[in-house]
């Protein structure tokens, strides 16, 4: 029988800070990425800390499965890391009835 193992609060923002790391230095992404974010090169330093934003930063990379693969693949990490990143940072979520 597979072990479940679920990621820390660091491991998630880790792992949101290298796919920002790789999303910066892929030409074409980045300029994806920055038209997308509005945000400028300047404000990007501003915002990587904050939790919202990483997960916007693994959002991104999560829409696009070609994107998603060749990260995987650059960091040697499983391509499920990083939606099991963005839900930890997100948080549990919340039924509204």
């Amino acid at each position: 029988m597979a072990t479940s193992y679920t990621i820390t609060s660091n491991e998630a923002a880790s792992i949101a800070l290298q796919a920002f790391a790789w999303i910066m230095s892929e030409d074409d992404i980045r300029d994806r990425f920055l038209d997308l974010s509005g945000l400028s090169s300047d404000e990007l330093a501003e915002q990587i800390e904050r939790r919202d934003f990483q997960i916007a930063i693994l959002d991104f990379l999560l829409q696009h499965e070609p994107d998603l693969l060749a990260f995987a693949d650059a960091t040697e990490i499983s391509p499920n890391l990083p939606m099991q990143a963005k839900q930890q940072l997100a948080g549990p979520e919340v039924a509204w009835t």
